[in-house]
């Protein structure tokens, strides 16, 4: 399903994004390795199912919102 997630750990939102497979998605980041999203440790995962066309004013909201780690820019 298509739609925004987010990933945190117990101090912080890490990483906020959006996707047409959140299922595929987050299975990827799983897989991931030496990436400054796996050096925060997620250990929370949250979602939202939205229409596409809905996606991007939804992660900017929630990107302003949460203020994650990893969606800051230079990081």
């Amino acid at each position: 399903m298509p739609g925004v997630y987010g990933l945190s750990n117990a101090r912080e939102w890490i990483f906020v994004g959006v996707t047409d497979d959140i299922r595929a998605t987050l299975l990827g980041h799983l897989q991931e390795s030496n990436t400054t999203l796996k050096s925060r440790a997620p250990t929370g995962f949250t979602f939202e199912i939205c229409h596409p066309s809905q996606g991007a004013v939804r992660l900017s909201r929630l990107v302003t919102e949460l203020a994650p780690f990893c969606n800051r820019r230079g990081v």
